[in-house]
């Protein structure tokens, strides 16, 4: 999200990230705001995960499970910064909250299908947890230095909330819509 300015190609072979978490870290690939795939490889790929997304339980996800299934059956994404978006921030401290925490609710309901489903190694999972430990530091610091300043720190802490929730809200819809030998 305007932090590659160069095209890159993503895959499980010849274009890895160089991050421990790839292929499962969020957002590595860019946003799922405006990204275009081949209807055929969605029908492959067993579609879109009506638990994630934004007008579902999950509150979001499904572009990050998309992108992690294409790579995980050996396709490729390919970013290109000259496709542009325009996304509106909320322009409140209490909206832009609500936005921050449907972010993460989206993003624990993607990480729940991947332990749920045994696609995410468990061994990642405390990786992950120092990961948004660094990331936390890096938003409390960012909000001392900024217009936000304790405000920023609330923020982070609503987005770890919406994980947290978002979590346990997929394992609880997908057991319950699916039972309990569900793989989703």
């Amino acid at each position: 999200m305007g932090e590659a300015f160069e095209p890159r190609r993503y895959d499980l072979v010849t274009h890895r990230h160089p991050s421990v978490l790839y292929p499962f870290s969020a957002g590595v690939f860019g946003t799922g705001a405006n990204f275009a795939i081949r209807r055929s490889a969605v029908n492959d790929l067993g579609g879109f995960d009506p638990i994630l997304g934004t007008g579902g339980p999950g509150r979001g996800g499904e572009d990050l499970d998309m992108f992690l299934r294409v790579i995980l059956a050996g396709g490729r994404i390919c970013y290109l910064p000259s496709s542009l978006v325009w996304h509106q921030h909320r322009s409140d401290v209490d909206a832009l909250g609500e936005q921050i925490y449907s972010y993460g609710h989206g993003l624990g309901a993607y990480l729940a299908k991947q332990l749920i489903s045994r696609q995410m190694p468990v061994s990642l999972l405390g990786r992950g947890v120092r990961h948004a430990g660094v990331i936390l530091g890096r938003t409390r610091q960012a909000s001392r230095a900024g217009q936000m300043r304790a405000r920023g720190r609330r923020l982070a802490l609503i987005e770890a909330r919406g994980v947290v929730v978002g979590a346990l809200c997929y394992r609880r819809v997908a057991h319950r819509v699916s039972g309990p030998s569900r793989k989703p």
